[in-house]
């Protein structure tokens, strides 16, 4: 088992359990106080104090915790499966790697791995995006085998040069289907809209038909996510239409992960999972933990936040969401700003 923290939790706990100090034999009591917990129960006034006071030199002490304790990869640097990896710098954690399960398909091997959720294991499931015939129908194959509650694709098919970055990997016309061997990948509705737009998808797996149900997810297509480093401005916008979808997932009781899709499995569907994951637990708790959030994710998923943008987009966005909320002292914010510019 992969540890969270050098402080004896094991990846049986959710975020929601670390951030309270509970375990999962001792689950933790509301209001609790546990005095060791400190960085991790920040409230928003101290963490936005503690950036004003200390600037970037905080942003990148924090970031240098991050990235201390490395895993085995050797799943991903087999012969047979380096090839599967669109950028062979991006590894995959063994420990937590997802598995296809439909072995007489191909083997068990795709470049997306699972991380936990602020209030349950194995929540989001983070996924390289296909980029050739045969890693398209092996995410099809994950598909079927993680029966995911919904997907989100977090890329535009263009990069920002207009070159082709992701192919079309799933079909853009109402009834249309696509075949990968006995699985089939169909096109049932369609919604769009200015920055996105939803796909109704239903896979039918004629291998076990007799056995289970089609799927039937919702895929969300994100278009303005161009480039990696970069975060849109409105990303605070998708994030509550990704909380409806949710919502309408969760009424129909499908209980899968949430699949996170972007062109390396890590840099753009970590910070979103990021952002969802601090912003649930603010909205729940009015208590901000961005690093120790950001350290959980990139020891569950290779890569995550190498970009010093996303860690600073990210803090920006968390100080634009409490501000929006009106859940932080907006009298301590302006002080820390005229402090900042008196520098």
């Amino acid at each position: 088992m992969i540890k969270l923290f050098d402080m004896g939790f094991d990846n049986q706990q959710s975020f929601g359990q670390l951030f309270k100090g509970g375990t999962n034999d001792n689950p933790p009591v509301a209001g609790q106080k546990n005095e060791d917990d400190i960085d991790y129960n920040l409230t928003i006034n101290q963490i936005i104090d503690e950036i004003a006071q200390g600037g970037e030199s905080v942003v990148c002490d924090w970031m240098r915790e991050i990235g201390k304790y490395p895993q085995t990869t050797d799943a991903c640097l087999m012969d047979e499966n380096a090839p599967k990896n669109r950028f062979q710098n991006i590894l995959l954690y063994d420990n937590n790697r997802a598995k296809i399960k439909d072995r007489n398909r191909g083997n068990d091997y795709y470049h997306a791995s699972y991380v936990d959720g602020y209030d349950k294991v194995n929540r989001y499931l983070l996924a390289q995006a296909p980029f050739d015939e045969y890693t398209e129908g092996d995410f099809w194959r994950l598909v079927s085998s993680a029966r995911p509650s919904l997907i989100l694709l977090l890329a535009a098919t263009l990069d920002d040069k207009g070159v082709a970055y992701i192919p079309q990997f799933w079909c853009t016309e109402k009834k249309q289907k696509k075949y990968f061997k006995d699985l089939i990948v169909k096109t049932v509705e369609i919604q769009p809209s200015k920055h996105w737009d939803t796909y109704n998808i239903e896979i039918i797996d004629q291998q076990f038909a007799k056995q289970k149900s089609n799927l039937k997810v919702s895929l969300v297509h994100y278009r303005q996510w161009v480039c990696d480093n970069k975060v849109p401005e409105y990303i605070l916008d998708f994030r509550t239409f990704f909380q409806l979808k949710k919502a309408e997932a969760e009424v129909k009781k499908l209980d899968g992960p949430i699949m996170v899709v972007c062109p390396t499995g890590t840099h753009r569907a970590s910070f979103f999972v990021a952002m969802d994951i601090i912003i649930e637990r603010i909205n729940q708790e009015k208590r901000v933990g961005i690093r120790p959030t950001v350290q959980i994710i990139t020891r569950q998923r290779y890569g995550s936040f190498i970009f010093y943008e996303h860690y600073l987009n990210l803090v920006e966005i968390i100080t634009k969401h409490c501000v929006a909320s009106n859940i932080v002292d907006l009298h301590m914010l302006a002080e820390a700003q005229m402090k900042k510019q008196k520098r």
